[in-house]
């Protein structure tokens, strides 16, 4: 299904996505920017669309993305180790 989200432009979403993501603390920081590199991943907004959100240019954005990417990873691997915990359960 295609990324649209409603009454706001992608830009004023990924403005609100930014908020969200600097007032989180803790997974819910994690979650939040692995959501916000999904929607590049997967083609749901572009790189110039994120820079304007962001205020940054493309050098900056290299560097907050690696950081984004670090607490992507920390989620996924609380995920991983969540579902692996469930099946453990489970048997």
């Amino acid at each position: 299904m295609a990324f649209n989200p409603r009454h706001q432009t992608k830009v004023q979403y990924l403005r609100r996505l930014r908020e969200r993501f600097r007032a989180a603390r803790g997974m819910e920081a994690c979650r939040l920017a692995n959501r916000i590199l999904r929607h590049l991943v997967d083609g749901d907004v572009t790189q110039a669309q994120m820079l304007n959100a962001w205020a940054m240019t493309a050098p900056e954005w290299a560097v907050k993305a690696a950081a984004l990417q670090a607490r992507a990873d920390r989620w996924l691997a609380f995920k991983a180790a969540e579902s692996a915990a469930a099946n453990e359960a489970g048997d």
